[in-house]
This record gives C-alpha cells, structure tokens and sequence, in this order.
C-alpha cells in the first residue's frame, strides 16, 4: 500500500512539474531535442495536445506524444487485442520512425483508448 500511494504521489508530481513547455496554441507539432548521449541524439516528438487516459482505477495519466503511447501500449496496456490496439502500436512505432504524421498516429491512439475503456 505505501509502494503504491509513493508511486501515485510521483506520478502526480511528474505530471504538476515535469516536462514543461512553451507552446504558442497555432504552432505546429514540435520536435524538442532531450538529450545527447555518447554522440546521438534522442529527440521528444510530441503532440499538439496530449491525450489522457486512466489505467484501471487510478489516477489520470497524460500522453504526450508517440513515444510514451508505444511504452503504454506494451507495458501498461489492459487489453492486448482488438483493431485500434494493433494499429494504434504499429502507427506509433512507425511514427517515430517519420513514417506516419502525428495527427494520426494521435487519432489512432484515442481510439484505441476508447475501444479499451480508458480515455480520461
């Protein structure tokens, strides 16, 4: 029970003060570079507006952008099946590979929030 109300507490802190930019409402989807480590760089694609969904019974969790979604789907992800789950984890990895745009890979990932019963 402690584990849990430290995680809650964490991720309550991460989502009040981390990650914070400054977006003017009419710019187009950023690319942020994170950091560079042993020479390469790793860069943040994120969305215009993040999505938020709610695993289980907890706490509302934003998404920020393909990466993050990718990490639900295969890690924190309740159901494992149906039309959008698949698409949506496909079109979030081809995304970061520049291969899809970030409006759909967007749409995708709401609708396979929805089909999970876990858009916040």
């Amino acid at each position: 029970m402690i584990a849990s109300s430290f995680w809650r507490i964490r991720h309550t802190i991460l989502q009040e003060f981390g990650n914070r930019t400054e977006r003017s409402p009419f710019s187009a989807p950023q690319m942020k570079v994170q950091n560079m480590n042993n020479g390469h760089i790793q860069d943040t694609i994120l969305w215009s507006e993040p999505v938020r969904v709610r695993v289980g019974y907890g706490f509302t969790e934003i998404i920020r952008g393909p990466r993050e979604a990718l990490e639900y789907l295969n890690w924190r992800w309740p159901v494992r099946y149906g039309d959008y789950y698949a698409k949506a984890v496909n079109e979030c990895a081809a995304c970061l590979q520049r291969r899809v745009p970030l409006d759909e890979v967007r749409e995708t990932f709401i609708l396979a929030s929805i089909e999970a019963k876990m858009l916040g």
